[in-house]
């Protein structure tokens, strides 16, 4: 099943394996971060953490070392992102 760059909140890497987290629930696929990337365009996401990667059209609020996003989620900034 197809999911589409607007169903993603965001992307969790998981060992050898990235969890897609979207409208519909989740989806763990064995690849890397970088693969899952490349399937999607740039200017729907951004690179939060190097284990975490977010729609942009989701994001709540952007501040200190973490992200909250539409749904609830929470998740980690790395200090090197944030200042990007």
């Amino acid at each position: 099943e197809r999911i589409s760059h607007q169903e993603i909140y965001y992307l969790k890497k998981e060992s050898k394996y990235v969890l897609f987290v979207h409208q519909r629930g989740e989806s763990k696929i064995r690849m890397t971060l970088a693969e899952a990337l490349q399937n999607f365009d740039s200017t729907y996401f951004m690179i939060i953490d190097r284990s975490y990667v977010v729609n942009k059209n989701y994001i709540i609020s952007l501040k200190r070392q973490q992200t909250a996003l539409k749904g609830g989620s929470i998740l980690p900034v790395s200090k090197p992102r944030l200042s990007k």
